[in-house]
């Protein structure tokens, strides 16, 4: 608990201040999240919180770090080895689950890549893309078993996988084409415990006789399995799969003239650069870089094979 967490550190001031300083990073890397991902923070009554919010653990642990005496001014000597374990430290997504790239998915193994629009936001996990848009619109992106029976006995137990037991009005498959890659869209409108109505598309394709799918569920006459997310997935290139490369953490020692900008622009990020650079770093507002301070930032590593 946060009690015993006090009570433990109450005697290294300096580490007191280093949990807090993590707690504080957590509650920015939330804000940003939600930025990145245009929606907001999602607002959880204390009461329903397994911890209490990130500002007031902080406040507690800053303020008996306080009393102990600690202060920011004399950090460990630990810090620079800490650095230098944790430089070339791989960020993010593992090449083997493929890349997420601000609205771009792309799997250098499967040579697979797809898009989403405007106001969609990807997370990826081993088990699936997770796709989250407006509108209550929600999707994931999975598949790559075997299609033994046919794109569409594929299409209809995936559907079957994300309706259960619920009833439903089930359309007939219907074959398309989608960037040379044989595809089926399926639709089917069920009901939810309330009674409102919601539609589930799914759109299935045929990438080298292995099955992959968009499983899409929203407000009824609110989403069809043609969707440009769904009309964008293709075959990668040789060239565009031989320039993805994973992220890794790096460690530069701030230069005469480095600013917050100029080390910013070097984020393996095409959006919200210095924003990330900042939450990394733990800087609260633009400030001048100190010639010799040593900074965290996100680079390209080497390509993912």
């Amino acid at each position: 608990s946060d009690d015993f967490g006090v009570r433990h550190l109450q005697t290294n001031g300096y580490n007191m201040f280093a949990a807090s300083d993590i707690m504080a990073a957590l509650g920015a890397q939330e804000a940003l999240d939600a930025r990145v991902n245009n929606r907001e923070a999602r607002q959880i009554p204390n009461w329903a919180r397994s911890h209490p919010v990130s500002a007031e653990r902080v406040s507690r642990t800053t303020t008996a770090a306080t009393r102990a005496g600690g202060t920011r001014s004399s950090p460990p000597e630990i810090v620079r080895p800490f650095f230098s374990a944790i430089n070339g430290l791989r960020v993010g997504d593992d090449p083997e689950q493929g890349f997420v790239n601000g609205r771009v998915f792309a799997h250098p193994t499967i040579k697979i890549t797809f898009e989403v629009p405007t106001g969609y936001a990807l997370s990826n996990s081993p088990q699936a893309v997770q796709i989250q848009g407006p509108n209550s619109i929600r999707a994931q992106f999975t598949g790559g078993e075997n299609l033994n029976g046919g794109l569409d006995t594929y299409a209809n137990s995936a559907l079957r996988a994300i309706l259960g037991q619920t009833p439903a009005q089930v359309g007939i498959p219907q074959a398309a084409n989608v960037n040379g890659l044989p595809a089926v869209s399926l639709l089917a409108r069920a009901q939810t415990r309330s009674g409102q109505a919601m539609d589930v598309a799914i759109m299935a394709y045929n990438v080298n006789n292995k099955g992959f799918h968009f499983a899409i569920v929203g407000p009824a006459g609110q989403l069809n399995p043609t969707f440009p997310m769904t009309q964008s997935m293709r075959i990668l290139s040789e060239q565009e799969i031989a320039q993805m490369r994973p992220r890794q953490l790096e460690i530069v020692t701030v230069r005469n003239g480095d600013t917050i900008a100029s080390l910013s622009a070097r984020m393996a990020y095409p959006d919200f650069q210095a924003d990330r650079f900042k939450m990394l770093n733990a800087i609260a507002t633009d400030r001048a870089l100190v010639p010799g301070e040593q900074l965290k930032i996100v680079t390209y590593g080497a390509p993912a094979r």
